[in-house]
């Protein structure tokens, strides 16, 4: 993503909702059985969404720095960083109830989106930061949702949904 494809605020929050709504069309009607059901490289339904969750709540302190105006602090991470964070954030959430999982990543992303409109206009500029603000919020809404739909699509138990 360029810096002059990074989407403003409204389309963020936009893009984030239909990316949303995909998701929970795929998820609807799905029980906590067949949120056990493997997703693709050992990964279940419900790992997937609290994945989705992880990175969210990530989203969500990073957000606050800027908010804080502290937005020097926020840390990005190697791809070997990411990796460990993923597992260890997979076997923290490994044992949550389905409906926990959903409540979960319901109320990160109302919270994520309620911070990103009521971030100052200069804080989502990010001006003097290495990563635009908007970039690493577009990676880890909607552009990571809609990297992880094909997982759960490729379900039996979404397929029928």
């Amino acid at each position: 993503m360029t810096d002059a494809a990074l989407p403003s605020r409204d389309e963020l929050v936009a893009r984030t909702r239909d990316a949303d709504e995909r998701l929970a069309r795929l998820l609807d009607g799905i029980d906590a059985e067949a949120a056990d059901t493997q997703a693709g490289d050992g990964w279940r339904v419900k790992d997937v969404v609290a994945h989705l969750t992880a990175w969210l709540e990530e989203s969500i302190r990073r957000l606050s720095l800027l908010a804080a105006g502290r937005g020097a602090e926020v840390r990005f991470y190697e791809e070997t960083d990411v990796e460990r964070l993923n597992a260890r954030w997979r076997a923290e959430r490994a044992g949550l109830a389905w409906g926990d999982v959903l409540f979960e990543y319901d109320d990160a992303l109302g919270r994520l989106l309620e911070a990103v409109t009521e971030l100052s206009d200069e804080a989502y500029a990010g001006s003097g930061l290495a990563v635009p603000p908007a970039r690493w919020l577009a990676n880890s809404t909607y552009v990571h949702i809609a990297e992880h739909l094909p997982m759960v699509e490729a379900t039996p138990v979404a397929r029928q949904a």
